[in-house]
């Protein structure tokens, strides 16, 4: 089962400021960590800072940059008889799924 050619939809927006806040919270305690490392273990080294001042700069690309790459890489089509989501740009994944096979849909919404 192929998809005819159709073109592809782009998520909802807002998907990427989840992607954001998901990195948020990866980072924040990584980037603390580091900080109390740096504190702990280096500080009488010559790497002392040095954890301190990459971690939270690896943090801020993460959180400002990726996002947006894993935004624009999402998209989906609903075709009449099949969903088709494509995501990824190195490993790309092109999901098809019939409507007949759709059991449930889970929405969730957040603050």
């Amino acid at each position: 089962m192929t998809a005819e050619p159709v073109s592809l939809s782009p998520v909802e927006p807002g998907y990427r400021h989840v992607l954001r806040v998901r990195a948020l919270l990866f980072w924040v305690p990584v980037s603390v960590a580091a900080f109390i490392a740096d504190l702990l273990f280096l500080s009488q080294t010559e790497f002392a800072g040095l954890p301190s001042a990459l971690v939270p700069l690896l943090a801020l690309l993460a959180v400002t940059i990726i996002p947006g790459r894993r935004y624009q890489r999402l998209a989906f089509a609903l075709h009449p008889t099949m969903l088709q989501v494509v995501r990824g740009w190195l490993f790309h994944a092109d999901t098809i799924v019939p409507l007949v096979r759709v059991q449930h849909i889970d929405v969730t919404r957040g603050p």
